[in-house]
């Protein structure tokens, strides 16, 4: 049987967004992990047509570029396990801009984190954007999804029912505060925690 296939590196990063959602829409697919150097060489014959990853190859060999629109792709192709629609379009287009809204907002921040994406801590350049980061940056970002939780105050983060935002964002707890493999992890895991209802929706979505 013909998959779909995910191209991007052996780490989180980006992709881990989409092996998240992949897996909760229970869609089949496979992994075609790729070092730096086959990505270099491959994005120099146009292979990656925006220069970047991932890329989700679908059955007929048609690839799909970039992240957020790859994911609504998935989640408007596909229910979740419990039938959910987690991204609804025009069926409910104020919720779907609180989404597009959530995504972007989390767009902004994923630059804001890409030195820990790396895989190489304890150098200075490190140790240098940490601090600022577990201090400032982050508690700053946590704040942003405290007060939108605290002001609907439904089950998930912006209706009853989960989302692409909810799938997103918990991914991204996945890969980085609750990725036990990471380093520092206690201590981000310390920073989300100072945020209540993020802590709470975070503990649900991770069970």
């Amino acid at each position: 049987t013909i998959k779909m296939k995910l191209h991007y590196f052996g780490l989180h990063g980006r992709g881990v967004l989409l092996r998240v959602l992949l897996h909760y829409c229970n869609v089949k697919y496979e992994e075609n992990f790729i070092t730096f150097e086959e990505f270099g060489k491959k994005r120099q014959t146009g292979a990656y047509p925006t220069g970047q990853l991932p890329v989700l190859e679908l059955d007929d060999g048609t690839l799909l570029h970039q992240t957020k629109a790859i994911g609504r792709y998935i989640a408007r192709s596909y229910r979740g396990k419990k039938g959910e629609n987690l991204y609804p379009a025009h069926e409910d287009m104020m919720l779907t801009y609180h989404i597009d809204e959530l995504l972007d907002e989390f767009e902004d921040f994923i630059p804001v984190i890409g030195f820990m994406v790396t895989g190489v801590f304890d150098t200075p350049d490190f140790n240098e954007k940490f601090m600022p980061f577990i201090l400032e940056k982050f508690p700053a970002y946590l704040e942003k999804i405290e007060r939108k939780i605290s002001k609907r105050n439904r089950r998930y983060l912006l209706s009853d029912s989960m989302t692409l935002a909810d799938i997103f964002l918990a991914a991204f707890m996945i890969g980085f505060p609750y990725n036990e493999e990471l380093p520092y992890c206690h201590i981000l895991q310390a920073v989300v925690q100072k945020f209540p209802k993020t802590s709470q929706w975070a503990s649900n979505m991770l069970q």
